[in-house]
């Protein structure tokens, strides 16, 4: 493999937790997605529960912001996210979320509707899998305890362990972000056709608004440190 070829097959794996954040979707039928909770797949549910994302801790409150991600050897990628917040009945951590993924000059290029878990995990409309596994996640978080995420696609595999740190003000990421944030810092292993990499990450978890966002990270590969991040250029508390 190139030196070019191996930087960018290198970038798939540069967001093992954000990946659900950049990935580019497809948009689904209007009528398959006007209650995307509803039309999860029960077996999804089960999955997700296990995890420790949802069904606990407080809901996902209703907010839209704008984010731009910062990729290795490509340009950084806008998208503007509303949630609409856990509706009732719903399990916390469920959100509705509308995705617009915008131009430079601040058009929107695509539209996706889907659910959001927590910010971490983006489910579409039909999907019956899930590329990202949590094992060991208990909400609310405490300090000092471990979980597990997996992450896989056709190309490549990575594993991370996760520690939950300390609380700050939500603002440190934006200032308009109510409330406290938990750090956490991960670090793990994988391959990308079948050649070894390893990564570490610091994610926060946004408590007002019940969301994670993965603000930087970092991956080592044979050809040195690729860093990737994602920065919060705007934010608005909704209202029910």
């Amino acid at each position: 493999m190139t030196e070019r070829r191996w930087r960018r097959a290198a970038c798939a794996l540069a967001f093992p937790l954000i990946a659900l954040l950049a990935a580019p979707v497809r948009a689904a039928p209007a009528a398959a997605v006007a209650d995307p909770i509803a039309s999860l797949a029960p077996s999804l549910l089960a999955e997700l529960r296990a995890s420790g994302l949802i069904g606990t801790a407080e809901p996902v409150r209703p907010f839209t912001w704008t984010i731009v991600m910062t990729r290795p050897l490509r340009s950084p990628r806008r998208q503007r996210e509303a949630y609409a917040g856990t509706p009732p009945g719903a399990p916390a951590g469920l959100s509705p979320m509308v995705r617009e993924e915008l131009l430079e000059d601040g058009r929107t290029k695509r539209t996706v509707r889907g659910t959001s878990v927590r910010g971490l995990v983006f489910v579409k409309a039909g999907e019956t899998r899930l590329d990202v596994r949590v094992s060991g996640l208990r909400l609310p978080l405490t300090q000092g305890e471990q979980f597990r995420i997996e992450y896989d696609d056709d190309d490549g595999d990575l594993v991370e362990n996760c520690r939950v740190g300390g609380v700050a003000a939500a603002s440190t990421v934006h200032p308009a972000i109510p409330g406290s944030a938990t750090r956490i810092d991960c670090a793990g292993s994988g391959h990308y056709k079948r050649i070894g990499v390893n990564v570490s990450a610091t994610v926060m978890y946004l408590h007002e608004p019940g969301v994670f966002v993965g603000v930087e990270q970092a991956l080592d590969s044979p050809l040195g440190r690729l860093r990737s991040g994602v920065r919060v250029v705007s934010f608005a508390m909704g209202s029910r």
